[in-house]
């Protein structure tokens, strides 16, 4: 006999190419299982069933995990970089998710307290709200760190800018920069052209000159976040003050 709660067996390999449709294929699975044990009366005429739909959640909820929040956590220094859009979708699409899924739980422990039987499921759904919540927190770091990258991509911008007024010969190739949220001072990296005449002076008056253009930046950017009634007051400090600290040639 087939189960009511089945279990979900990806048929692809997953990758960045992949993630949304994976992750759309988890959303769907779990909504299966979360619609039938919102419903009090299945519940009560259903309660043999229940602990296969406890597991088949856990189950779930430890892949969804491993093969969506820490793969994107792994790969987000690559997506922030190439696809900043998309993965602010993809991001506003996980947030929304996990937000759904701790709601549901929720309400499934109101539910099962009601009934005898499954009274004895309290402690596994309370398991299951912690670890949406870690995964919540870690995809609202992958949040930050979308601000910190777009800061990186218009300071960058701003940098060719200034070189092509100065009608200056050097030209920049690449740039990057730490992920690490935690690390009090943040260096924008930039990898200029080589040159025969880029001498060590050379180096360090366009560093001179970088930092300057980011001193303008940070400036400019939060008188402008000040002027924009957006959000909480955390939130625009937070986005008001761009994280780093200085630039630094690679």
């Amino acid at each position: 006999m087939n189960k009511i709660f089945p279990s979900l067996m990806l048929a692809t390999t997953i990758s960045l190419a992949n993630i949304g449709s994976v992750t759309n294929e988890y959303i769907s699975h779990n909504l299966q299982i979360l619609k039938k044990c919102e419903n009090k009366q299945f519940v009560k005429n259903n309660t043999d069933l229940i602990k296969d739909a406890i597991e088949n959640l856990k189950s779930s909820n430890n892949d969804f995990n491993a093969n969506v929040i820490e793969y994107t956590m792994q790969n987000a220094p690559v997506w922030l970089k190439e696809n900043p859009e998309e993965i602010k979708s993809f991001v506003k699409l996980l947030i929304s998710h996990l937000d759904s899924k701790i709601s549901s739980y929720d309400r499934m422990e109101k539910i099962f307290n009601r009934i005898d039987k499954t009274k004895l499921y309290k402690n596994d759904l309370k398991e299951l709200v912690s670890k949406t919540k870690e995964m919540k927190s870690d995809i609202l770091h992958l949040s930050k760190m979308i601000v910190v990258s777009q800061d990186a991509r218009e300071i960058y911008t701003l940098l060719n800018s200034d070189l092509a007024a100065q009608e200056s010969t050097i030209v920049l190739e690449d740039y990057w920069h730490n992920i690490n949220m935690e690390e009090e001072y943040k260096v924008l990296f930039v990898k200029v052209k080589e040159s025969d005449n880029f001498d060590d002076e050379t180096i360090l008056t366009l560093e001179n000159n970088f930092n300057e253009v980011l001193a303008k930046f940070k400036s400019d950017k939060k008188k402008t976040v000040a002027s924009i009634n957006f959000g909480s007051k955390s939130s625009r400090e937070f986005v008001g003050d761009s994280k780093f600290s200085f630039i630094a040639i690679a």
